[in-house]
């Protein structure tokens, strides 16, 4: 309450923030878009030798995950649905934070690819070989269901069309931007048929995508803010 202004990340989140606090005012959002991205030629060394060393990835549609691993991610849905689908591949980049839950992944989708944590920037190098971006998240806590997920504005970055669920952190930005489809997760018909989708209007999807990262202008967000308060004092 003795803050010029409140940051949040994602958009419900003000409004829960001034209810909670009593805040006078709704705090504004700063999205989580990373600035600090390395050049494209960097990007594409990384990648070459990432193809040499994981093969299977060659000459297939990667179904990206990047994070954290574990059943809040929902990922045993879209492991699932990738065996109806043909070329396409699994890939999950991020610690596992269940035990054994990888290989129960495995198990279910023998194809899926692991890659244990890579320091950043340098896991931006398997998002530039992505065809499609997943972004699921269990609504099992209030952290998950305003979720503000940085991977979002990574796969933005490089034009991934998006699979996500319908949780309000990021169904706000799927109905300003369209950046892919909100699908039934527990329904693997329904998953297929987004993929498919989004196969069939790739351009689109990809083209919505992008605009996600060049719309967010964070920087000349903040520097109008701290001239506004310059000029009150």
């Amino acid at each position: 309450n003795n803050a010029e202004i409140v940051f949040m990340p994602e958009h419900s989140r003000t409004f829960l923030y001034k209810l909670w606090f009593k805040l006078k005012k709704t705090p504004l959002v700063l999205p989580n878009k990373p600035y600090f991205l390395p050049k494209k030629s960097y990007l594409d060394k990384i990648s070459k030798n990432y193809l040499e060393t994981y093969s299977t990835l060659k000459n297939k549609k990667i179904v990206l995950y990047q994070g954290g691993i574990s059943s809040v991610r929902m990922l045993e849905q879209i492991a699932n649905a990738l065996l109806r689908l043909e070329n396409y591949i699994l890939l999950l980049v991020g610690d596992e934070y269940e035990d054994g839950y990888v290989n129960k992944l495995q198990k279910i989708n023998s194809s899926t690819l692991h890659i244990p944590y890579i320091p950043a920037p340098d896991y931006l190098a398997l998002t530039s070989l992505a065809y499609i971006g997943y972004v699921c998240y269990n609504p099992s806590s209030l952290n998950n269901i305003f979720c503000a997920p940085n991977k979002i504005n990574e796969y933005s970055f490089f034009s991934l069309p998006m699979i996500a669920n319908n949780i309000p952190g990021i169904k706000n930005i799927f109905d300003k931007y369209n950046p892919g489809v909100i699908v039934d997760v527990n329904n693997i018909d329904n998953i297929c048929t987004s993929i498919k989708e989004i196969d069939e209007n790739y351009i689109k999807y990809k083209n919505n995508s992008s605009y996600i990262f060049k719309d967010i202008d964070n920087k000349g967000k903040i520097n109008q803010i701290i001239n506004h308060i310059k000029n009150e004092y």
